[in-house]
């Protein structure tokens, strides 16, 4: 994991210092931690990455903090190489039409005309695929599954070169 190492900090989750921190695999625990360690509250780690997918192939290619950055990174300054955002998973609902009306749910369980044109979530995909880096898409609603033309839009997702899709959904 050193290679991953070079210009990594954290903060102590106590008072909030910046830190130097490690990622690293802890013996006896799965996936890889964030460990960093502050002269007045001791060290701390937390986990990261849970291995789903191998981290290294991950964040191949991503840019590290410059010398010249760190120096002056306040840590969240979004203009950096390393603080510059583009979007790496995004959500897209695809419809707010439900099958099964849970109460608990948070989604809007609408009718069967409450479903986007296929036109405009095309756009919408267009639009995730400009701003990523090979995107995770994830397709969510309601049921994404009650919708006709899904392989259409998940293949259309691929060609435009999203990653990942997935679809969010209650298996019904």
């Amino acid at each position: 994991m050193t290679g991953n190492n070079d210009h990594i900090y954290s903060i102590c989750p106590r008072c909030l210092r910046k830190l130097p921190a490690v990622l690293e695999r802890i013996e006896g625990k799965e996936g890889i931690w964030m460990t960093r360690t502050c002269p007045e509250h001791g060290r701390f780690s937390v986990l990261v990455w849970k291995d789903y997918l191998d981290f290294e192939e991950w964040t191949e290619g991503e840019a590290k903090l410059s010398a010249s950055e760190e120096d002056h990174c306040s840590g969240n300054c979004r203009k950096c190489s390393y603080h510059l955002q583009d979007c790496c998973c995004v959500i897209l609902e695809v419809t707010k039409n439900c099958d099964l009306h849970c109460a608990y749910c948070f989604a809007y369980g609408g009718d069967a005309n409450d479903m986007p044109a296929l036109d405009e979530l095309k756009k919408a995909v267009d639009c995730v695929a400009d701003k990523g880096k090979s995107p995770l898409l994830q397709l969510s609603g309601g049921e994404p599954s009650l919708r006709d033309d899904l392989p259409e839009l998940v293949s259309y997702a691929k060609e435009k070169g999203c990653s990942y899709v997935q679809i969010n959904t209650n298996g019904i």
